[in-house]
């Protein structure tokens, strides 16, 4: 009688509750269970047999969720208590890289080109490490301002989901396997439920802690992409300096034959004009790589931006703070200056450098072209004057083979800048709209209830 009336009490409360009635019922271990299952398989496949696996392997799945729960529960638990100590070192760090003396263009160029060459590798690796870190960052920090919404929404189901579960752990018909599998979901949702309460009071620790790591690696992204500036801009120091040592060469060279024969005159102050484009062509070459790291940078950063915002869409969708974040969002795109003309200056290099080719294909038979040049202007060259236009052909052959690396250097730099740029424009537009649309939908105002 007594336990008649027990039962039903028993059961209304465990109902509100969302406590289960067989809490303490032990369940079978993993490596039982995989035996249980393997058993199974072997036996004639009759629908009995079919529900029997189908529980066996459910009841083996709801435990493997619960222990990887309870290993993230572990972990949260741990950053949360270390979340103090790591938000202090995160703040000095930010502090450290904020006051950090980055070399200038000046100093860097006393290296050499092939330093210079390997500091610009590293630091362009260390520039994606410490973009990778922000985009990670930013993701916990996003997923961070959602968990307060996303914990209580999940304890709520839980607590019905339990409610109902235990409902069904009161019917005496059920099976051992059957119950196995209920008693199995009760464990992970109590799992899952100490989870959504842990985050729920670390959210305060958490947020600050996602905060500070986001200036850090914000701030060590700048130094990197600073630092890869001024290595672009020491090469461009080197190299510059490399063209006017030619001009120069090519200029004493013309001074020191300037009594020579009138032909080979002309000779040499076709050499020093090809050595000024050198010249020209590299110093471009120092505006547009600058130009091109630029480009780059504003490309990965609105890549960034636009990951950042389609999470936090993700996350926040149909909250209140989805509205501050999208116009906050909005007025960060970027605003930078486009370089106009380059379909242009693309096709005007490709034919500069198909007809510097071939002239310079032509100074192969260094003969032949002596003699063409002997015909053209009616002369006869003694061998002494032979031997000095070979040693300009050869010099010229060198630097016309320079200024092809640069021509093309150039080009690969045009179009790499005029891709980034094609790049940058969809994907501001397409986020332009993006924000404009979620602005239109979001919910601008709390619901309106009694109160209100």
């Amino acid at each position: 009688m007594i336990k008649q009336i027990y039962m039903p009490f028993m059961l209304a409360f465990a109902v509100l509750s969302g406590v289960s009635l067989s809490a303490s019922a032990a369940l079978p271990t993993e490596k039982s269970l995989q035996t249980a299952i393997e058993n199974t398989k072997k036996l004639e496949q009759t629908e009995e047999n079919k529900q029997q696996l189908q529980l066996l392997e459910d009841t083996l799945a709801f435990m493997t969720q619960t222990e990887k729960v309870k290993a993230d529960n572990d972990a949260l638990v741990a950053e949360i208590t270390g979340a103090h100590k790591a938000i202090a070192a995160s703040k000095a760090n930010f502090e450290k890289l904020k006051a950090q003396t980055l070399p200038t263009s000046e100093k860097l160029a006393e290296q050499d080109i092939s330093a210079l060459q390997a500091l610009q590798e590293e630091t362009q690796a260390a520039l994606e490490k410490a973009q990778n870190e922000l985009t990670a960052t930013n993701t916990k920090l996003i997923a961070q301002n959602a968990a307060p919404d996303k914990a209580q929404a999940a304890l709520s189901a839980n607590a019905k989901r339990k409610s109902a579960l235990n409902t069904e752990l009161a019917n005496s018909a059920l099976s051992d396997a059957a119950k196995n599998k209920i008693e199995a979901e009760l464990a992970l949702l109590d799992a899952q439920n100490s989870y959504s309460q842990t985050l729920l009071r670390g959210n305060e620790e958490l947020s600050s802690l996602y905060n500070a790591r986001l200036d850090e690696k914000k701030q060590a992204q700048q130094n990197q992409q600073q630092l890869l500036s001024q290595i672009q801009e020491a090469l461009n120091i080197k190299l510059v300096q490399a063209s006017k040592n030619k001009v120069e060469e090519a200029e004493k060279s013309q001074q020191k034959n300037k009594n020579t024969n009138p032909v080979i005159s002309k000779e040499l102050d076709f050499n020093t004009s090809i050595s000024e484009e050198l010249l020209k062509k590299t110093t471009e070459i120092s505006q547009l790589s600058q130009d091109n790291l630029r480009i780059k940078n504003v490309l990965d950063n609105l890549q960034q931006t636009q990951r950042n915002i389609e999470e936090q869409i993700s996350s926040l969708q149909g909250t209140l703070v989805l509205s501050r974040i999208i116009n906050k969002q909005r007025q960060s795109l970027p605003q930078d200056k486009v370089i106009k003309g380059l379909s242009k200056q693309i096709a005007d290099l490709r034919v500069r450098v198909f007809d510097i080719s071939e002239f310079k294909d032509s100074l192969v038979d260094t003969q032949a072209y002596i003699s063409k040049l002997e015909s053209r202007e009616k002369t006869t060259f003694t061998d002494a004057e032979k031997a000095q236009l070979e040693e300009i052909l050869q010099t010229r052959s060198k630097t016309l083979s320079e200024l092809l690396k640069l021509l093309n250097n150039q080009l690969n730099l045009s179009i790499n800048i005029e891709l980034n740029q094609q790049q940058v424009k969809t994907i501001s537009d397409a986020l332009q709209q993006k924000l404009q649309q979620q602005s239109f939908w979001v919910k601008s105002n709390s619901e309106m209830d009694l109160e209100w």
